[in-house]
């Protein structure tokens, strides 16, 4: 594998080194972002999917969103929150995203 701080290697080739979950964002996941995403993938474990219980344990767990900077969720808020998230992590990929 090509090291990653080679600068003769392509975007596309450096892009292609991340790890495949990632390579299509774009851009990196803001800190707010990350604990959002690590707290939706604990609820989804957990077996809740329904939105309203999603925000109840967002609430409970005193989850900033990361847009509106919030802890109180509400299914509203979540649905802008991911909307945000999607629109932007989109753009992001449209611009300097991988394997599109």
């Amino acid at each position: 594998m090509a090291d990653k701080f080679n600068w003769m290697e392509s975007p596309t080739a450096l892009a292609a080194m991340r790890p495949l979950d990632v390579q299509s964002r774009g851009r990196k996941l803001s800190k707010r972002e990350s604990a959002f995403a690590d707290a939706l993938e604990e609820i989804f474990a957990s077996g809740v999917s329904d939105m309203t219980d999603v925000a109840e344990k967002l609430t409970k767990a005193a989850v900033e969103a990361p847009s509106a900077g919030e802890r109180t969720w509400s299914v509203s808020i979540l649905q802008s929150e991911l909307k945000a998230i999607n629109a932007s992590l989109d753009a992001a990929h449209n611009e300097d995203g991988y394997g599109a």
